[in-house]
């Protein structure tokens, strides 16, 4: 029997990419007493039953206080591990858990025939490293329900809704693509632009309202005024609208037509143009709109009824999985003061996943993104700027853009 030994830590991936490239017939979990406090043992085996590892499961866990004790470590592992498991076969993972336990379980286990011990190295975050005899397997990539199960997140939207609204934007990438190509425009607008407060936001309560009838709305007149011709027509075309004289359009428009005029339409983008080179740049689960959860805690009140608290929700525009890497794009059109807010909102989602390796970008045809202030907040929060000329370029040449972006020391 193949039994599999991981050490458990915050970051699951490691172990989660070996229980996955070698298919072990019993899988132990050693936790100290700071990652059972954390629920990881739990979190562990969700991330475990969303990849279909359904194979015995056995959690250790190590006694609180000797998680950095050497020889506390070697007797706990010979007693608990080796011993209690004698005859099996042992593949060991000594990526987790702390330095200590790593070094202990490697030495306890070190002159055992059939131990096989593997590593992970971060910078690899698709291979798994044969420790002792060099060389590393390709693991693939894990699914985004267990990455995001193992650091005790769900995702809540279901597919149907995400569906449904990738079914649409497709329907319309081509006005899509054509708004992308004309975004880096300094003249660029959907809306019209109007230089007085009263009747700025006299557009915006309307554009608030329309989004919340279930029942088309009659457009507020001269508010849908492109800056070009080619826009108007294709916004005509796609959404039947009858286009006037003095280059406004005119009609009726649903709640989803107006967010797609509000800036929708960048995100579709996005979306369609990762979603036509997903394969290529090997992205997996590429999707529009997902929202994402903390699993929720549960309390008991005063009269001893159970009562569960459920976290906010944090809708992300694109998000997919690379290099078992968890990717987050948010995309704005309209947000010159808002830079600093929409950062931290973006640098907030991640820092609770307390994920390595999690990645994000801000995609913007704002001038304000090209600024060296804005450049600066941006590293503060570890996120890329895409800015409205390589907007316009993924609308033009998609795969050279795409390529500065994915892999930026070969262009």
């Amino acid at each position: 029997m193949n039994t599999l030994i991981c050490l458990l830590s915050g970051q699951p991936v490691p172990n989660l990419m070996s229980c996955a490239a070698l298919e072990p017939d019993k899988i132990v979990l050693v936790q100290t007493f700071k990652m059972k406090c954390q629920n990881v043992a739990d979190r562990f085996q969700k991330a475990l039953k969303s990849m279909n590892i359904l194979v015995d499961t056995k959690v250790v866990d190590v006694d609180p206080g000797e998680d950095n004790h050497f020889l506390f470590l070697k007797d706990f592992f010979r007693r608990e591990l080796l011993d209690a498991f004698s005859g099996d076969t042992f593949l060991l993972n000594l990526t987790g858990g702390t330095k200590p336990m790593s070094i202990a379980l490697y030495q306890t286990f070190q002159a055992h025939p059939k131990a096989k011990f593997y590593y992970f190295d971060f910078d690899s975050p698709c291979e798994i490293m044969d420790f002792i005899g060099g060389g590393s397997s390709d693991v693939g990539q894990i699914p985004l329900e267990a990455f995001l199960a193992g650091y005790g997140f769900k995702t809540v939207k279901s597919m149907k809704h995400i569906e449904a609204a990738e079914n649409a934007a497709l329907e319309r990438a081509q006005t899509t693509k054509i708004l992308a190509s004309c975004c880096n425009d300094p003249e660029f607008r959907i809306w019209k632009k109007s230089e007085d407060d009263e009747e700025e936001k006299a557009s915006r309560d309307w554009l608030v309202e329309a989004m919340r009838h279930k029942t088309p709305s009659t457009l507020k007149e001269g508010l849908l005024h492109p800056s070009d011709p080619k826009i108007a027509q294709a916004l005509a075309d796609c959404f039947h609208l009858e286009k006037n004289a003095d280059g406004t359009l005119s009609g009726t428009v649903n709640k989803y037509d107006v967010k797609y005029l509000d800036g929708g339409w960048l995100e579709e983008f996005i979306w369609l143009t990762l979603h036509h080179y997903e394969r290529k740049y090997e992205l997996g689960d590429l999707h529009l709109g997902q929202v994402i959860q903390k699993e929720g805690s549960k309390t008991s009140n005063e009269q001893g009824q159970v009562i569960e608290k459920r976290p906010p929700q944090n809708e992300v525009d694109v998000s997919f999985m690379r290099n078992n890497t968890f990717h987050v794009w948010e995309c704005k059109t309209d947000f010159q003061e808002k830079l600093p807010l929409y950062l931290y909102k973006l640098y907030a989602v991640l820092k609770e996943l307390e994920a390595l390796g999690t990645r994000s970008s801000l995609i913007s045809n704002c001038s304000i993104i090209t600024t060296d202030e804005s450049k600066e907040r941006a590293k503060l929060h570890s996120t890329k700027l895409i800015d409205a000329e390589s907007i316009h370029n993924l609308a033009i040449d998609p795969e050279k853009e795409l390529e500065k972006i994915f892999n930026p020391s070969r262009s």
